[in-house]
């Protein structure tokens, strides 16, 4: 029952429970893992993750003491700020190289095929299916033998476990309540979407009586605006093209005319003044602090942190907002996709050398990061 909960939890928060829950099916620590306990006999693991600025997990606080309780495991995970990744990565390979990697942790930029290749975190093959078995089933098949394949130790062993997804959570986002100001009507075409664009810039939507609204925009290396490329059937996440059928042949869909037509569309935005003029300059906190300061009329984000955008801009600025999904947009000609894909950043852990295959006794993951 108690496992059953968690990975209903872990699917919308973090991995990191799920692969606790599929641990703590018995109370008690394997024979052959081992780490430094606590006070009371418990042990402790510190849990890294991406954070969207919520409070660490202390040791002792209500957090800590309801996942004593209910894993058989203390956790504690201080506050690490996610930027996008770079903070945290850079923290980390830190707190890395000082030989004090975190027992649970998400790695980043590929950190973690380094630390398998030099034996840095846990082969896991054999562990996920003795102790973590509501995880091992839990996984697809194909989805394992994918993480095999990309062993980079090159011997077909699983050094992290990866997030699964097989719901749609990418959507472009468009302030209704601004729509509804300018008694406009939820855009479907592109044509329609620039006309909405042109009276976010130039009506006042948000009525502060400055003309100071982005229509849209998005973030460094042209992340993030993947609802400017979806309707032009480029396939891309989170702003990295990918690979697709074009023409009936697998294409890399950053080479095709799909793409080429779509950098045009996002040329002709920027000279109007509909694209923010910082999109290849913004980091995350940036863009954020645009959309979450009542100036942006579009995004494209996670919708289950939809919440989080409105309630830090109801603290910024007093303004209730209303975000709404809007489709994919139509062109003449062609077929628009959004690119979704069921499985997400790996979760690895740390191995002590303390012997040929001596482990240290955490199997680890990671929270889906926060983007």
């Amino acid at each position: 029952m108690v496992i059953h909960k968690l990975r209903r939890l872990a699917v919308s928060c973090s991995l990191a429970l799920i692969v606790l829950a599929g641990c703590s099916g018995s109370t008690d620590a394997p024979s052959d893992l081992s780490s430094e306990p606590a006070a009371e006999g418990v042990i402790d693991l510190e849990v890294w993750g991406s954070n969207d600025g919520y409070r660490p997990i202390e040791k002792g606080s209500k957090l800590y003491e309801l996942y004593k309780k209910t894993l058989g495991v203390g956790i504690i995970s201080p506050y690490v700020e996610w930027n996008g990744g770079t903070t945290y990565q850079n923290r980390l390979n830190l707190k890395i190289a000082a030989g004090e990697m975190p027992d649970l942790f998400l790695p980043w930029q590929g950190i973690e095929s380094n630390l398998a290749k030099n034996g840095a975190i846990a082969d896991l093959t054999e562990l996920l299916p003795a102790y973590a078995p509501n995880v091992w089933r839990g996984i697809p098949k194909d989805v394992w033998d994918v993480v095999k394949a990309n062993d980079p130790t090159g011997q077909g062993r699983i050094y992290y476990i990866p997030i699964v997804m097989d719901y749609g959570r990418y959507a472009a986002m468009i302030r209704k309540d601004w729509l509804e100001a300018l008694g406009l009507s939820m855009p479907t075409t592109q044509e329609a979407y620039v006309q909405v664009l042109e009276a976010f810039r130039d009506q006042d939507p948000n009525g502060n009586g400055q003309q100071d609204e982005i229509p849209t925009g998005g973030r460094q290396e042209a992340r993030w605006m993947d609802h400017l490329f979806a309707m032009y059937g480029v396939a891309m996440i989170e702003g990295y093209p990918d690979w697709d059928l074009y023409d009936g042949k697998l294409t890399y869909s950053a080479v095709t005319p799909n793409m080429k037509a779509a950098l045009a569309f996002l040329s002709k935005l920027h000279k109007e003044g509909l694209l923010d003029t910082e999109s290849l300059l913004n980091d995350k906190l940036q863009w954020d602090g645009k959309v979450q300061g009542d100036k942006a009329g579009s995004y494209y984000h996670w919708l289950e942190q939809t919440h989080l955008y409105l309630d830090n801009m109801y603290k910024n600025t007093g303004v209730k907002g209303n975000f709404s999904v809007m489709p994919v947009l139509e062109v003449s000609g062609l077929s628009g996709l959004l690119q979704q894909e069921k499985g997400g950043e790996p979760a690895v852990g740390r191995q002590e050398q303390q012997g040929s295959d001596e482990i240290d006794g955490h199997l680890k993951a990671a929270e889906q990061p926060v983007r």
